[in-house]
């Protein structure tokens, strides 16, 4: 009876996983050669649009969770290259998807109710779209060329001691 108790024992003190390391306190600065990542977690305001004299707001990309973003990307992508595609040269499937994809681009980036969004025009609807996805990417673009930026200085400084605003 002892041997079993011991034999569960020892079975359970093996199957559990070490802990994980304790996670180093936040600092208040980094080294000036070391990239950092800066990100504010403050939600931005969305930018309003006004149809029709009622004001309506797009939304932000962060109103969709993972899976909804990568579609919403994926469909954002196919339609621009139909949209850069000449008319003469689309079939009319490719027509016919192109209107599905602006229809559904700009029905998901905004509040406003489809029946508001059906009165648009196609450029319109195409303004929305470009303001609902280009937030994201402004915000990548700025993260990235921070990172470069930091890079490219600490190189620098290494180099010779001096830095982009010398």
């Amino acid at each position: 009876m002892a041997t079993a108790a011991r034999s569960k024992t020892a079975s359970r003190s093996r199957s559990r996983k070490p802990a994980a390391p304790a996670a180093p306190e936040p600092q208040e600065a980094v080294p000036a050669d070391v990239p950092i990542l800066d990100f504010d977690t403050e939600t931005p305001q969305r930018t309003p649009m006004k149809i029709n004299g009622k004001v309506y707001e797009i939304k932000r990309m962060g109103d969709y969770g993972i899976e909804e973003q990568h579609v919403i990307a994926a469909h954002s992508s196919e339609f621009d290259t139909l949209w850069a595609t000449r008319p003469e040269d689309l079939k009319k499937k490719e027509q016919q998807r192109m209107i599905y994809l602006l229809d559904e681009l700009a029905g998901k980036a905004t509040f406003a109710p489809a029946e508001v969004i059906a009165l648009l025009n196609a450029e319109q609807k195409k303004d929305v779209i470009q303001v609902f996805i280009s937030r994201p990417l402004q915000n990548l673009q700025r993260t990235i060329g921070t990172v470069v930026t930091q890079m490219v200085e600490g190189a620098m400084e290494a180099r010779n001691g001096s830095t982009l605003e010398t």
